[in-house]
């Protein structure tokens, strides 16, 4: 019986493959369920991916050298590691920029129409009317020492709550919801 041999550009391409699609799984989850997973974790698998995509590289260049036939093989499969480069710097530039910023999303529990809402501070918007038991989702940016308020008009009454004041990045990490005026 015949045995097929797998070639290292071959492994290298499927690695490089996988590397992206694992990489960019590990980034959008990190957005959308950011408590799922952990910095540790897409760290962890940087490094690794790295290590192993730098021991294929190395191993694709000697295969040029042992066996310069497949130069043009080869040389497509390191084109294919190196592309994941530039990707991986800019998926890892992405995630700390996100890093700084949480999605909050605030629940009107007040029991009554609320008016007039605006978020001051660290974030500024004019939202307007909230019906009650309504909701509504803001990606606020944070930075260390920032604070961040939030005014309506209750029944004609003008509120203030404070939903952080000096916030330290690991008070929001992910996503989180606040209830206005939670009794």
């Amino acid at each position: 019986m015949k045995t097929k041999r797998l070639d290292i550009h071959i492994i290298a391409r499927v690695v490089a493959l996988y590397s992206f699609a694992l990489g960019i799984l590990i980034v959008f989850c990190n957005f959308e369920q950011p408590q799922l997973l952990s910095e540790d974790i897409g760290l962890l698998y940087v490094i690794t991916a790295f290590l192993l995509n730098a021991l294929l590289l190395a191993l694709l260049f000697i295969t040029v050298l042992i066996s310069p036939s497949k130069v043009k093989e080869v040389a497509k499969s390191i084109g294919i590691l190196l592309i994941n480069i530039p990707i991986a710097i800019g998926c890892i530039t992405l995630t700390f920029y996100v890093s700084d910023f949480e999605r909050i999303t605030f629940v009107n529990v007040t029991g009554s129409e609320i008016t007039d809402v605006k978020l001051t501070g660290a974030y500024s918007k004019e939202i307007g009317t909230i019906s009650n038991v309504a909701t509504f989702e803001e990606w606020i940016y944070l930075g260390y020492g920032d604070h961040l308020l939030l005014t309506y008009k209750k029944d004609g009454n003008l509120r203030t709550e404070t939903i952080f004041n000096d916030y330290y990045s690991s008070m929001f990490k992910g996503r989180s919801y606040y209830y206005i005026e939670k009794q």
